[in-house]
């Protein structure tokens, strides 16, 4: 044992980026390597985006994903192959079977951190990862799971900075731009890793299901896609509406309200080019009938009525001319 005034620095159980994808990127060309990495057919652009500019050589496949978001893993791999396995919006999938040579990458960027995870051994086959704008009010932040010691690229970080000088919606949107178009694998801001490290997670989960639950049982239009287990928090509320027509109509409706809804997820080009090869067709369905609705525990139950409210007023003002068999009926909401 060493005795001294200048020791070791500490070690923590988590690795720290500036975002999912830097997280991802790190984890490719420094701790997994692949050759050939496996993406679920329904997924957000951020990874192959990362990739396509990172790892040009790395050889993608995709797997495909059910319109219940169930997941045909793929069976036979080569070596130095890596599976991208994600749990959607904060909903725990079965996890593939690991196998001799898979290498296992779990998406953990619709879950809160927690605290109670034993530490990640770095020479494991199953690395967890993910962005940390999902799940909590950070304007940037992913991780990694285990101790590393990634040499940070450098970053001005200008669309966290935007994101704290947002004005409105579109600044917001502007920012999310600036981070499609430029990233790097660069280190967390201070001020997101404070806010990560002081969020009560237990009240967090506790809202976020209320708010769930509220949705799920008032809202009057589509139906919900996830019917969420006990010890899970949902990071969204998804609906899945009758058809195309149906869902624009509403999300329109409601962002007139000032309530804004997203979409998850557009598919990416590089999946529409190659229909043919890749069975993406459950994700083209849901990315044109499913509707996502906020639930963050900074929302109550006074917001939960007013998204409500908002679509039964959609209801009423002819809404349902978009439902191909019967209407939904609407219930007043009493909390």
């Amino acid at each position: 044992m060493i005795i001294a005034s200048r020791l070791p620095p500490q070690q923590t159980a988590t690795t720290w980026f500036s975002s999912g994808r830097a997280a991802f990127a790190f984890l490719i060309q420094d701790v997994a390597r692949p050759s050939t990495v496996y993406l679920p057919s329904y997924v957000c652009w951020s990874l192959i985006d990362a990739l396509q500019q990172r790892f040009p050589k790395v050889q993608m496949r995709f797997y495909p994903v059910q319109r219940d978001l169930t997941c045909q893993y793929p069976k036979e791999t080569d070596t130095d192959t890596a599976c991208v396995f994600i749990h959607y919006f904060g909903h725990m999938n079965d996890a593939p079977d690991i196998g001799t040579h898979l290498t296992l990458l779990e998406d953990h960027s619709h879950i809160p951190l927690q605290s109670n995870r034993p530490p990640q051994n770095n020479t494991g086959r199953r690395h967890i990862f993910g962005s940390l704008r999902k799940a909590y009010r950070v304007a940037d932040g992913g991780f990694l799971d285990g101790f590393y010691n990634p040499v940070y690229e450098a970053d001005r970080n200008l669309a966290a900075w935007l994101r704290h000088e947002a004005e409105d919606w579109r600044d917001m949107r502007e920012a999310e731009n600036m981070t499609d178009r430029s990233w790097s694998v660069s280190d967390i801001s201070s001020q997101s890793l404070a806010v990560i490290l002081q969020t009560d997670v237990s009240s967090m989960r506790l809202q976020r299901r209320l708010n769930h639950q509220v949705l799920t049982e008032y809202f009057p239009a589509g139906r919900p896609l996830i019917n969420f287990a006990e010890d899970e928090c949902p990071l969204l509320h998804n609906r899945l509406c009758e058809s195309r027509e149906e869902r624009d109509s509403l999300r329109t409706f409601l962002a007139q309200r000032h309530i804004f809804a997203s979409i998850h997820w557009p598919v990416h080009d590089y999946l529409l080019k190659r229909r043919d090869s890749i069975n993406c067709e459950a994700a083209i369905w849901l990315q044109d009938h499913l509707l996502s609705l906020p639930v963050a525990e900074c929302l109550g139950l006074d917001q939960m009525e007013t998204i409500c409210d908002a679509a039964h007023d959609w209801v009423t003002a002819g809404g349902q001319r978009f439902v191909p068999a019967a209407s939904h009926s609407g219930t007043s909401i009493n909390v």
